[in-house]
């Protein structure tokens, strides 16, 4: 914890704090939770496991207690820096790696029973490389287990999981990025990819992966709830151009916000029946994913 404070220190004034603060504290037992959900469908005991972009390492953790052979890669050496001092905490002598899953690296090609990759692929700029890389590095039987965050899902557009932006998650990378330097929120702004599920699909079978949906990914949703978020984003949207986004950003974000409106109401999904399109569209934050060797 002292480790991860010191870590944080340069942002202690940045308004998400208390969210990042949250993410790194609850890592082990977000860990164990995508563990519970994966047992009924992975032998985890003995599996060979790559976790790429493991940051703090608490599915490293979680892994291993669930009696896997895990390995961590990640891009970020400071991330790593902190896991060496999880690792030491839970006195588990798991091995992390700095290495960007983009690139090729021969030795793991077929060697891995299991992928993780939580919170990951909206961060990766070469999109089709990784999905290479994941397809290359996964044993003939193996699987990857993904958490991707839904750019759609009206709480993000309200509010985007990474900086607590209104509407970014809408806007094309290079807008993005530009209105939050703009605004303090993001210096180095690296949320490459909100793509749709659809789109999802159709880019890791061009890389040789079949992707589906966990079962159970859209338990629990209401048809009521989910209406309801899409109505107030529906609402404030206009005072809140005014309010949070800079002068010079307004008519673009207004653009993608009527574009994103029109398109949830032209799809049909609001009405009785389609309940299973709502919740797989804009009822799920994250869509959790199994996804095999084609």
């Amino acid at each position: 914890f002292d480790a991860l404070l010191a870590h944080l220190a340069g942002i202690a004034d940045h308004p998400f704090l208390p969210v990042y603060v949250e993410y790194a504290a609850t890592a082990v037992q977000r860990g164990r939770l995508a563990v519970a959900s994966l047992r009924p469908h992975i032998q985890l005991d003995g599996a060979r496991v790559l976790d790429i972009g493991c940051a703090y390492g608490g599915f490293l953790v979680a892994l291993a207690e669930a009696g896997a052979v895990p390995l961590g890669i990640d891009v970020n050496d400071r991330l790593l820096a902190l896991w060496r001092h999880l690792a030491a905490d839970h006195e588990v002598p798991i091995e992390a790696l700095l290495h960007d899953a983009s690139v090729a690296r021969p030795e793991f090609a077929a060697a891995f029973d299991l992928i993780v990759a939580n919170d990951v692929i909206e961060h990766v700029a070469a999109l089709d490389p990784f999905l290479a890389n994941i397809s290359r590095w996964l044993a003939p039987q193996g699987t990857a287990y993904l958490e991707i965050p839904n750019g759609r899902f009206p709480g993000f557009v309200r509010k985007d999981g990474h900086h607590g932006a209104f509407a970014v998650s809408l806007l094309e990378f290079s807008t993005a990025a530009e209105l939050l330097r703009t605004t303090g929120l993001a210096s180095n702004y690296d949320t490459f990819n909100y793509l749709t599920l659809a789109e999802y699909r159709s880019r890791f079978s061009e890389n040789g992966l079949q992707l589906e949906l966990l079962p159970g990914s859209l338990d629990g949703f209401s048809r009521e709830a989910v209406l309801a978020e899409i109505e107030s984003l529906r609402s404030e949207w206009p005072g809140r151009v005014e309010e949070e986004i800079p002068p010079a950003f307004r008519d673009v974000t207004s653009r993608a916000l009527r574009a994103y409106l029109a398109e949830l109401d032209a799809s049909g999904v609001c009405e009785p029946g389609r309940e299973q399109d709502l919740y797989e569209r804009y009822g799920a934050s994250f869509w959790r994913v199994l996804c095999r060797r084609s």
